[in-house]
């Protein structure tokens, strides 16, 4: 069996750390919904990514090296392996890049969360000088949340219901796919997942969040 070479060696260990991760990640983004705040799952792929990010990157730059001494010295073999180091080198980085750290849905959520609370603030200040309840764009009108707060963008599409006494406001995602739950609050400011049984965490449809 022929012996392995040092740079042979290097993008085997840096594949096998590239699948690896992948596998941490494809493993978080089917289950991080449902992860613990306390969770080593994240934590845990984006280090092995970021190890498989240096490796490739040593590959990369010792692959250009090889490269470049056979060209000088004008052997065939050692340029050629050189390339392919650089080439597969390249591709797990760019393969990574694409990969993210796998917590973007939780974001998506978090900001959510945080956008109904500042809609509760604003009904709240509209009401303490209206005594009564408004939609979103009569509180953008009023100045008391951002225009840009709607933007598809932001992974989420919020809207208020105004009713005689109350008012309730809703965060949608606008891809479920890219967020986890949905969430509504009341003027009583609390958060709650959805009342939909199919965007809110098993059995908490409804509950605070």
């Amino acid at each position: 069996m022929p012996k392995l070479n040092r740079l042979t060696k290097l993008m085997l260990v840096t594949a096998f750390l590239f699948v690896i991760g992948v596998v941490a990640v494809l493993v978080q983004d089917r289950l991080q919904c449902n992860l613990l705040p306390n969770s080593i799952l994240p934590g845990l792929s984006n280090g092995v990514l970021i190890l498989a990010s240096l490796l490739a990157l040593t590959t990369c730059i010792a692959g250009f090296t090889i490269m470049i001494k056979g060209l000088i010295r004008n052997r065939r073999e050692g340029s050629t392996s050189g390339m392919v180091a650089v080439a597969v080198g390249g591709l797990i980085i760019t393969a990574i890049g694409t990969l993210g750290g796998g917590e973007r849905r939780l974001d998506a959520d978090a900001l959510a969360t945080q956008h109904l609370r500042t809609l509760a603030a604003a009904e709240a200040a509209h009401f303490s000088n209206h005594f009564s309840y408004a939609g979103i764009d009569t509180l953008i009108q009023a100045n008391l949340i951002d225009a840009g707060l709607n933007d598809a963008r932001l992974g989420y599409h919020f809207a208020i219901t105004v009713g005689p006494h109350d008012f309730t406001a809703t965060a949608k995602a606008v891809n479920p796919k890219q967020s986890c739950w949905d969430y509504y609050t009341t003027s009583d400011g609390v958060i709650r997942y959805s009342s939909d049984a199919n965007r809110a965490p098993n059995g908490a449809a409804g509950a605070v969040q």
